[in-house]
């Protein structure tokens, strides 16, 4: 009897771990926990070429609030050319956690990545020069209209047998309990 007692909730047991791992997924901690974070964001982000481009890096501690006084770097991580440059700092942030610096963007099209540290933190921001041909990567062409991706469709047809064979457990043990 006691067999009989614990299959079906095994079964049960299973498909609620199969339902959790696939609908919430997984949550990761990181360590050290953050500090605060660095935004950088571009007054233009596709700017012609030979243009002026201003920077900003916005710094905020853990609970959101400016930090001001810290020092920023600024530096070009990538660009198509070679004349592209920015004014490198240090530049120190101010009452509102802002620092700025300015980005010539040069003469080749493409794009350009400026990094930031300002601290212990860091960040980048990517600025299209001029008409850059950008190539995208291939991402596919997805499922057609009306139709599912294959893991979804074998997702529910897991869910399916699982609940047939929670089912056909439970009606075994009333079977059993009835004839008794």
């Amino acid at each position: 009897m006691a067999r009989h007692f614990w299959g079906w909730r095994l079964v049960l047991l299973a498909m609620a771990m199969l339902l959790a791992g696939t609908a919430w997924g997984t949550a990761r901690a990181q360590y050290p926990p953050p500090t605060g974070n660095v935004t950088l964001t571009s007054s233009i982000t596709a700017p012609q070429t030979g243009d002026a481009v201003t920077v900003t890096a916005l710094v905020r501690d853990v609970a959101g609030a400016a930090v001001a006084g810290l020092a920023c770097t600024f530096s070009i991580a990538s660009q198509p050319g070679s004349d592209a440059s920015v004014y490198a700092g240090p530049v120190n942030t101010d009452l509102t956690g802002v620092a700025t610096t300015t980005l010539q963007v040069g003469s080749t099209p493409g794009p350009i990545i400026v990094d930031a540290t300002c601290g212990d933190f860091s960040a980048q921001v990517s600025v299209v020069t001029g008409a850059a041909a950008v190539q995208l990567p291939a991402t596919g062409t997805g499922p057609a209209s009306g139709e599912e991706s294959p893991v979804l469709v074998g997702l529910w047809l897991l869910l399916g047998v699982s609940a047939a064979a929670l089912g056909l457990l439970v009606a075994r043990d009333l079977a059993r309990r009835t004839r008794r």
